[in-house]
């Protein structure tokens, strides 16, 4: 327990890392494992920031204030331990709205898993039968023949 007192209290008197700048100093793309999250305050509220250790062994504070950003880690919901890809890919207009956002690409190294309940009806997939070892039972066919075969079927 005193270990995990102690690597708690490094953890939480350490400053943040350098923030990732792609535009000025940062590598753009910035690609590493991503090491935790964390917040921090701005003028415009508090800002998600990921956590990412570079191949150098240099830790970078990637903070989410650009929109398209924070929805791409929404989107892609990068987990401790993974590697990230985060790529500013500079000023692009929206087809929708006209207006200018910086646009961002994020990619971990999970292998994408489909939502095969969801895929379910958008597929022809074969109807398959569980086969078993179990003996089939054999049923007698039953007595189609009607007492009186001349009558029409009613529907």
């Amino acid at each position: 327990m005193p270990n995990d007192i102690t690597a708690f209290r490094q953890e939480a008197e350490r400053d943040f890392p350098k923030s990732w700048r792609p535009d000025q100093d940062g590598p753009n793309p910035l690609v590493g494992e991503f090491v935790r999250w964390d917040t921090g305050t701005t003028d415009y509220g508090d800002k998600l920031i990921l956590v990412v250790r570079d191949e150098d062994g240099d830790e970078w504070s990637v903070w989410c204030i650009h929109n398209a950003l924070e929805a791409a880690v929404k989107r892609e919901r990068p987990k401790p331990g993974e590697l990230v890809y985060i790529e500013h890919e500079g000023l692009k207009k929206s087809q929708r709205t006209g207006r200018e956002y910086h646009a961002y690409k994020l990619r971990t190294n999970r292998q994408v898993q489909p939502n095969w309940d969801a895929l379910e009806d958008d597929l022809e997939l074969p109807v398959t039968v569980p086969v078993s070892d179990e003996p089939v039972e054999q049923v007698e066919p039953a007595d189609t023949k009607a007492a009186d075969d001349d009558e029409p079927i009613p529907f």
